[in-house]
């Protein structure tokens, strides 16, 4: 069975392994978040999530909310291996109202 890396735990020097399918996620946590107005990124029903690196570019709908100091995404499609340090930007229309980094 082959094994791919899901997850570096570099404190405890170890690596955390799974399948190819837990690679898909449909929750994502974006750090350093940067909003331009909270009370409309918040309660849009219109967000939109894109996110760039290495080929990923999911492009739709999301929910959104705030744990301490990161965003939880909630996207519709899982999508494949999103990796840290990669930008996240939000769009409301064609306008950026937000973004930050997984």
């Amino acid at each position: 069975m082959e094994r791919y890396v899901l997850a570096v735990d570099a404190p405890s020097n170890r690596l955390i392994t799974g399948s190819r399918e837990e690679l898909y996620i449909d929750t994502l946590r974006v750090r350093a978040p940067r909003i331009v107005d909270p009370g409309e990124f918040f309660t849009s029903p219109i967000l939109q999530i894109k996110i760039r690196g290495l080929g990923i570019n999911p492009q739709g709908y999301c929910r959104v909310s705030l744990q301490g100091e990161e965003l939880t995404v909630h996207i519709p499609e899982k999508v494949y291996a999103p990796a840290k340090g990669q930008p996240v930007v939000f769009y409301i229309g064609d306008r950026v109202v937000g973004g930050g980094y997984l």
